[in-house]
């Protein structure tokens, strides 16, 4: 188990822990880690905190994120598309949102679920 504590202070779009690559990188496991403090404290581009303890970008699948805490943060797990996701058994506490999923796959970066046979 790690501790990641009080990072991302003066940036956006960014996660103590952070995967993308679509459906081919698969097989992570995050087991028993605390994210602490993981928030944006300065002024963001995107005019609103949006900095997670776990970030899985651009479809990101294959991931399982088990007994986690997560505390005093922006997000705890972002979502953004992707496949075969577990996540179970975590404890979420004064975040601005546990958990936010998105779309990617369906609207933004469609193209690349289309199988070109």
């Amino acid at each position: 188990a790690n501790l990641f504590s009080d990072l991302a202070g003066e940036v956006d779009d960014s996660g103590a822990w952070y995967t993308s690559g679509g459906y081919v990188r698969r097989g992570h496991l995050l087991l028993g880690n605390t994210f602490l403090r993981v928030r944006s404290t300065a002024q963001t581009p995107l005019g609103f905190p949006h900095v997670m303890g776990i970030y899985m970008d651009d479809l990101a699948s294959g991931v399982t994120i088990l007994n986690n805490t997560f505390s005093d943060g922006d997000i705890g797990v972002l979502l953004g598309g992707g496949r075969d996701v577990h996540i179970s058994g975590n404890v979420f506490t004064n975040l601005s949102t546990a958990i936010e999923i998105d779309d990617r796959g369906l609207s933004y970066e469609a193209y690349l679920c289309i199988f070109n046979g």
